[in-house]
């Protein structure tokens, strides 16, 4: 008070609050001028007559391009250790959360998809372009009147096994061009909350799209499940 005026015993204070909250790590003022300081503690009078009695009263130092509070380490380093503390606590609670509202987007998203006449990913045997062999009436043949069962037909379905094989695995390498940041990724590497989002918000995206998003969220679903 003395070096300073009046009303200057609450400045030391002001400045511990102000790094505390600014700059908790370490307690340095990097790239601050003495007005910045002044202004940090709120003080209207000569900024550099303020730091350098703040430095005569042991409470503020120069550095190379700054100022730092003293033995910030010694008295206020349970700050950054709160920090930390806090910080690693928000990240175990969010990740909890969002693995959980993942889970649960992943099961709605595969209970409402609609049916899509012209997907060509191996669906259920509800979807009218899937040949599935009939168990009602009349057993079909092939043109030779061989049953589906025996014969080259079985080397039949074995190929177009194969083929959805191929199929899927074909619209898991097509590249994403939507602009953002995995424009230009395979959808099978795209993040399931990404592929999510996609389905959900990005109403027009085409059909073999869609299938590949879809595809890649049930297959991330059977690997869950294993």
């Amino acid at each position: 008070m003395k070096l300073v005026g009046q009303d200057a015993d609450i400045l030391p204070i002001r400045l511990w609050l102000y790094c505390g909250r600014i700059h908790p790590k370490d307690g340095r003022m990097r790239n601050y001028t003495a007005q910045d300081v002044a202004d940090a503690v709120k003080f209207c009078g000569d900024a550099k007559k303020l730091v350098s009695n703040f430095g005569k009263a042991g409470f503020l130092r120069r550095i190379k391009n700054g100022f730092a509070c003293v033995d910030w380490h010694q008295h206020q380093g349970h700050l950054e250790a709160f920090s930390r503390r806090g910080k690693a606590a928000a990240q175990a609670r969010w990740c909890k959360h969002a693995t959980s509202n993942a889970q649960a987007s992943v099961k709605q998203c595969l209970t409402n998809a609609p049916t899509e006449p012209n997907r060509t990913v191996p669906t259920e045997s509800t979807e009218p372009n899937r040949t599935v062999p009939s168990t009602a009436g009349k057993q079909p043949v092939d043109s030779r009147g061989e049953s589906p069962t025996t014969g080259p037909t079985g080397h039949k379905a074995i190929l177009q096994e194969s083929a959805g094989a191929a199929e899927e695995q074909r619209l898991l390498e097509t590249r994403w061009l939507i602009e953002g940041d995995y424009k230009g990724a395979h959808i099978g590497s795209l993040p399931i909350d990404y592929c999510l989002w996609a389905i959900e918000h990005l109403t027009r995206l085409g059909t073999e799209y869609q299938a590949a998003l879809r595809l890649r969220i049930k297959m991330h679903q059977e690997d869950t499940q294993r």
